[in-house]
């Protein structure tokens, strides 16, 4: 085993900030610490670890988007994202040591204890595998030939071309049995190590998860927590049986199709999507506007998610899209 590869997905505003700073805590003990090197890095490296954790604790207090972006990546092999539309937010944790018996504790303890989106744990080799996204450009034919003598099992190497002038070849790894993908913060995916918490309900629905049958071990904990083992060991992935579990797991689920209908949805409507802290309306409304933003905000006027809003600025906007009317009033609106 050459290192794992944790990726977890919590309902922010469900998980307390210092739990996920515990957590956080909990998984660095499984690394040396250090910085990346970056500028954001060299900033922090001066004032130290401790500072780093002052930093992300006060931004997992915020309502709104929290800024986690600026400080993903500080500590070496540990980051964070947080995506807005949904209000997930987003773990990741890369490491070399083989320490995945001791990574699979931690987060199952977790899961047992707190609210999860999702969780996914797998080595690195797996995580490789499965993540043909790199370009192929002017050396396709070495590209495709290299996938092919590194996986005689794949016949056929399947390609997709991206929107650019001219189109840019991309390896589609979708042909691949754990082929996973990731949407605002919404993960889809088959890999060794899976958890599914109640709020992933409204994408697959836990019952049918927890209906598959076909892995090495399942359990449902007594929060609703779907945990699902997929292979007998965790570099087994390439192993016949483990990838017909796999592929069987994608039809059970449908999870690509799935996938590619969240990601058409978003696409579509990208203005509707809004974010945690912010509702767009279409409409005629009472002075001229024919869309209505409602951004919702704390005593501080600081924006915040509507049930713990005090404020809202209102803002109509024409069909130019300039601001015909704008005003904060209390909330809820009277």
């Amino acid at each position: 085993m050459d290192g794992i590869h944790l990726v977890m997905h919590l309902p922010r505003n469900e998980v307390p900030a210092d739990d996920i700073i515990t957590l956080s805590h909990e998984l660095m003990r499984f690394q040396p610490t250090g910085f990346r090197s970056t500028q954001k890095a060299r900033q922090f490296r001066r004032l130290g670890s401790k500072t780093f954790w002052e930093q992300l604790r006060l931004n997992l207090s915020y309502d709104d988007v929290m800024h986690i972006s600026a400080h993903t990546g500080i500590h070496d092999r540990l980051s964070f994202r947080y995506e807005p539309a949904t209000d997930i937010l987003c773990i990741f944790l890369h490491l070399e040591d083989d320490c995945y018996d001791a990574v699979q504790e931690t987060v199952h303890r977790f899961a047992q204890t707190h609210p999860i989106h999702s969780a996914a744990l797998r080595t690195n080799a797996e995580s490789s595998w499965n993540s043909y996204g790199n370009f192929l450009r002017d050396n396709e034919n070495q590209s495709v030939a290299k996938i092919k003598a590194e996986h005689p099992e794949i016949t056929e190497v399947a390609l997709i071309y991206q929107n650019t002038t001219p189109p840019t070849p991309l390896i589609d790894n979708r042909q691949f049995p754990g082929f996973t993908t990731e949407f605002d913060g919404v993960w889809f995916g088959c890999t060794n190590e899976m958890w599914f918490g109640a709020a992933y309900d409204r994408h697959i629905p836990l019952k049918t998860l927890a209906a598959f049958q076909d892995c090495a071990e399942k359990e449902t904990l007594p929060n609703g927590t779907v945990h699902i083992t997929m292979f007998d060991a965790p570099d087994a992935f390439k192993e016949p049986e483990a990838q017909r579990r796999a592929w069987a797991f994608r039809a059970h689920t449908d999870y690509v199709n799935l996938a590619e209908a969240w990601r058409r949805q978003q696409a579509a409507a990208p203005e509707r999507r809004g974010f945690a802290n912010m509702e767009i309306e279409d409409g005629s409304f009472p002075h001229g506007g024919c869309k209505r933003i409602l951004r919702y905000l704390d005593e501080n006027g600081r924006p915040t998610i509507r049930r713990k809003a005090k404020q809202v600025h209102i803002s109509e906007r024409g069909t130019d899209g300039k601001a015909v009317f704008e005003e904060i009033v209390p909330y809820p609106i009277t």
